[in-house]
């Protein structure tokens, strides 16, 4: 078997979302199944119970490309929040800057690692992919249909940089759980 190498660490089991919570958010988003003011309420939230994971985010998103493209990185973010809510409830712990910044630095070497080995056929998202299988899809799906959708084309590089904010999010939430749950920073 073909054994691809990462540095992003595992995610546990117990910090993982499962499908049956990522298809009820994929459910209620294709139906739209929410009561006005709903989904802002979830972003108020999120940056309540995320200050730290919230503000990095807002940073990132300052100035990107087109309006198209920052609503789609906001949209990621809060599937990612809202899925994380569904399936640990506020179980999830506040995303401390450090662990932003460690997982920034996982995400960068593995990024790198990629780059030193074109020969394997992985990408980091597969990478994130492998430690949320549920989740990532559903991102790929909308960043997908923002593809087809556009109007006019857009900006690819804004693109990856909005999509690549939300495996930042999903990872941090991820770690953020298994630290909370081992009562130890695991990513030092």
């Amino acid at each position: 078997m073909w054994q691809h190498r990462y540095a992003l660490h595992p995610v546990s089991p117990q910090a993982r979302v499962a499908e049956r919570y990522v298809q009820r958010l994929r459910d209620s988003l294709e139906r739209n199944d929410f009561a006005p003011g709903e989904l802002e309420q979830a972003a108020t939230r999120f940056t309540r119970l995320q200050p730290w994971l919230t503000a990095h985010l807002r940073s990132r998103l300052h100035g990107t490309a087109s309006d198209d493209v920052l609503a789609l990185g906001q949209l990621l973010c809060l599937i990612v929040f809202l899925a994380f809510e569904a399936a640990h409830g506020d179980a999830v712990p506040v995303a401390s800057p450090a662990l932003i910044t460690d997982t920034l630095t996982l995400m960068a070497a593995d990024h790198g690692l990629r780059e030193q080995r074109a020969d394997e056929l992985c990408d980091s998202d597969e990478a994130v992919a492998r430690e949320q299988p549920a989740l990532v899809p559903l991102l790929d799906d909308y960043v997908a249909a923002t593809l087809e959708q556009a109007e006019e084309p857009l900006d690819i590089d804004a693109l990856d940089e909005v999509y690549r904010l939300a495996l930042l999010c999903v990872l941090v939430l991820s770690y953020a759980l298994d630290e909370g749950r081992q009562g130890a920073r695991l990513l030092s």
